[in-house]
């Protein structure tokens, strides 16, 4: 058989299995349902395992004392007396605090008001029709990537507008926007500058190493170098992946299977109105943004950490970011619609406000269930119990060291499925592996690199992703019938293609022996 025809019975059949993958996800329940059935199987998990006494013993940093402990962890009963009052006492305000309700509605109000004032439909336009196919979408790739910088934001923002770029361009939107989620979500941890999960994961992995090395010392930019190459590589990784394998499988785009109006999507000439506006919109957001850079120099700036005086670990730059975020979208957006005439007066901006909130009722109704199954799930500590059984099972392993490492990638990917915070694994983990690693003569800064690579990788597939209903509500745009079949059928390839890809590098820079950042060790 040729070269060529083995690639195009290859495609095929990958085809035919993501094809299928979707049309039976898409036979799943609805979000809403899923997760009710989800808080059934745990509250039956938690009573069975305190029954059959589930438990496991580690060693684990406590975030409270900020020391190592060794702690034994027990399955927490939720249909116990405490458990049921637990789970009825706290329903309101499990709702309520069900984490992308507050963002969506703040982000909503800047975003929502820049698409229904079209300024972000001229931005688009003017992107799209000056700029060549072959460097933008690789650039769009690469800026999902380091949108890992603001998740929550990136998602929110980028996730659409890589659906109407896509459009625009002549290709399925579901492509662009499953691309660019996937570089956001299974890129999390390559970026090009420092970020606030670097300053978290490296005084977790500092604690781990003084078990066996009391003065060693693990700094932020501990895999900064690797992290930098991997924001290149993951973009053209996210790339290919998207055009060789997502496109095809979507097929050409029909605009009949469309769940709403696009014809506010298509990419028409700017007029001479709207250049005018849109110069008058930029040039405020330049001041605002020059405003916060000129507010963030002094070192005693009020968005600056006051007792280290960072902008990104523990400032208010990075706690207020979605705030500062929709304002950056919601003023430039006032005068733009006031420039155009969209909006006349006060009652027209709020009919916006109340129009984007709207598309949001669904978020509402999930909220109900998916905010009791996130808390429940903690509560119950069947997602800690996993990953001490799974740090058990690859401690007993005894090969070499690169094959160790990589078998700690792939059990890490796993566990994040079910256990997606990648800091509340770390806490788990590193008292275990960092040390054991050590042993082994392996550097505490790539043990935290293996992780990272694994943690990252399966992001984008985990049930628990919370903006799950939204990423739904945006496909759904494009294609009605997209359910979560859809979703995971299109972002399966770059979660498998992402950790090959990734891993495949780490070994290479291993073998070669390259630096993983500034002054950090690869072995002890």
């Amino acid at each position: 058989m040729s070269s060529n025809a083995e690639a195009k019975g290859l495609k095929l059949k990958n085809s035919k299995f993501l094809k299928t993958v979707e049309i039976v996800g898409n036979k799943m329940v609805q979000p809403v349902t899923l997760f009710g059935i989800l808080c059934v199987i745990v509250i039956l998990l938690s009573f069975i395992g305190s029954v059959l006494g589930w438990s496991a013993t580690g060693e684990m940093y406590n975030a409270q004392t900020k020391a190592v402990e060794v702690s034994t962890v027990t399955v927490y009963n939720l249909l116990s007396r405490d458990g049921i009052t637990y789970m009825l006492n706290n329903f309101v305000n499990n709702t309520i605090t069900y984490a992308p309700l507050g963002v969506m509605l703040v982000m909503f109000l800047g975003i929502g008001l820049a698409d229904g004032s079209g300024l972000i439909a001229v931005a688009i336009r003017k992107i799209v029709k000056s700029a060549p196919e072959k460097l933008l979408i690789p650039i769009l790739m690469l800026v999902g990537v380091c949108g890992n910088l603001a998740s929550s934001s990136a998602t929110l923002v980028l996730v659409p507008i890589a659906g109407v770029i896509y459009l625009n361009y002549g290709k399925h939107p579901i492509a662009g926007m499953m691309g660019i989620l996937a570089a956001i979500t299974s890129g999390f941890s390559a970026n090009l500058i420092l970020t606030d999960t670097d300053a978290v994961m490296s005084a977790i992995t500092q604690e781990a190493a003084h078990i066996m090395i009391p003065d060693y010392t693990v700094t932020p930019m501990a895999n900064y170098y690797f992290m930098v190459a991997g924001a290149f590589v993951l973009a053209i990784t996210c790339t290919l992946v998207t055009e060789k394998i997502i496109e095809p499988m979507l097929g050409p785009y029909d605009p009949k299977d469309a769940g709403e109006d696009l014809s506010q999507t298509k990419l028409e000439e700017v007029s001479a109105t709207e250049e005018k506006a849109f110069k008058a919109a930029g040039l405020t957001l330049f001041v605002m943004l020059a405003a916060l850079v000129v507010l963030c120099i002094p070192g005693s700036s009020i968005f600056r950490n006051p007792d280290t005086g960072s902008l990104i670990n523990g400032s208010l730059l990075m706690s207020a970011l979605i705030p500062i975020l929709s304002l950056l979208f919601f003023i430039p957006s006032l005068v733009y619609g006031f420039k155009t005439g969209i909006f006349k007066g006060e009652k027209d901006v709020v009919a916006q406000i109340y129009k984007s909130f709207g598309s949001l009722s669904s978020v509402f109704a999930i909220a109900l269930t998916a905010g009791q199954f996130m808390k429940w799930f903690a509560k119950s500590n069947l997602g800690s119990i996993l990953a001490f059984k799974g740090a058990e099972i690859i401690g007993k392993l005894n090969i070499h060291y690169i094959v160790l490492l990589l078998i700690f990638v792939i059990i890490t990917a796993f566990l994040n499925v079910f256990m997606n915070s990648g800091t509340a694994k770390w806490y788990i983990f590193a008292p275990v592996f960092v040390p054991m690693f050590i042993q082994l003569g392996i550097a505490p800064e790539l043990t935290q690199l293996m992780y990272r690579i694994g943690d990252s990788c399966t992001n984008s597939v985990t049930p628990l992703n919370s903006f799950l209903p939204v990423i739904l509500m945006f496909m759904q745009k494009y294609k009605k019938d997209s359910g979560i079949g859809t979703y995971v059928a299109t972002l399966l390839p770059y979660s498998i293609t992402f950790l090959i890809v990734w891993s495949l590098v780490a070994v290479a820079w291993l073998l070669i022996g390259l630096p993983i950042g500034p002054g950090a060790n690869l072995f002890v």
